[in-house]
């Protein structure tokens, strides 16, 4: 009975975490203690830094201190934000397309326009990473993928996607709230192919010092694949 009892309270709490507390528990608070430092045979460091995509103003301010700080001394910047080309003809459909696999509108996000997105983004007092947040600049190497190149490379692989009138006419500010029996599968379109990309053109920069900024969700996948190029952890913890 005491064991039940204990259960039915676990159950009870776990069900009714509110988001902020949930938010809390996943948001880091300093970049620092994070961060993976690699050195490869020329010499060369890339510094990762594994960031969140929701966290609080002295989270980003602690990695835009890193940034400008490892700038000055010669660094060249790399990063991670699917690149959307909001002017050609097939942006919106690409984007409804990219929606329906990964469940949110995730084209032109920022703090004005989170309707569309999971509670967790909306959480009190959590920010939304920007460039500006975390110190990124144009000249800055962007080494993620163009949505229509994302799209065009899934459907190659799963077939194309089929937009309801649901997806259709629900606008890409909305709450999504369309449903389908089978979803689509998505890791290869979140992670696989863009981190597959992020290291071909980080290769192409190893006589470089790189500080290198991309979602800590796919370390795993980036630290095998440094190995492979040629990279060596030589502080930080996975």
């Amino acid at each position: 009975m005491k064991e039940r009892l204990t259960l039915l309270l676990l159950l009870y709490f776990t069900l009714n975490f509110s988001q902020a507390f949930l938010v809390g528990l996943i948001a880091d608070k300093n970049i620092n203690k994070k961060k993976l430092v690699y050195t490869n045979e020329e010499g060369k460091y890339l510094i990762y830094l594994p960031t969140v995509h929701v966290g609080k103003k002295e989270y980003y301010d602690s990695i835009k201190k890193e940034v400008d700080s490892l700038r000055k001394e010669g660094f060249i910047v790399a990063y991670e934000s699917i690149i959307f080309e909001i002017n050609k003809d097939d942006f919106e459909i690409n984007a409804k397309k990219a929606r329906k696999i990964v469940g949110y509108n995730i084209a032109n996000i920022n703090d004005n326009n989170i309707q569309s997105l999971p509670k967790e983004y909306s959480t009190k007092n959590y920010l939304l990473q920007n460039n500006d947040r975390v110190g990124i600049v144009n000249t800055d190497y962007n080494v993620d993928m163009t949505l229509h190149n994302l799209i065009e490379k899934y459907e190659l692989k799963y077939g194309a996607i089929s937009l309801s009138q649901c997806d259709l006419q629900t606008p890409l500010s909305a709450k999504y709230l369309c449903k389908e029996k089978k979803k689509l599968p998505k890791y290869y379109f979140t992670d696989e192919l863009r981190n597959s990309e992020a290291l071909a053109k980080i290769s192409l920069l190893q006589n470089k010092n790189i500080i290198f900024l991309y979602g800590k969700g796919h370390k795993f996948m980036l630290h095998s694949g440094f190995l492979n190029n040629g990279y060596e952890l030589i502080s930080g913890k996975l």
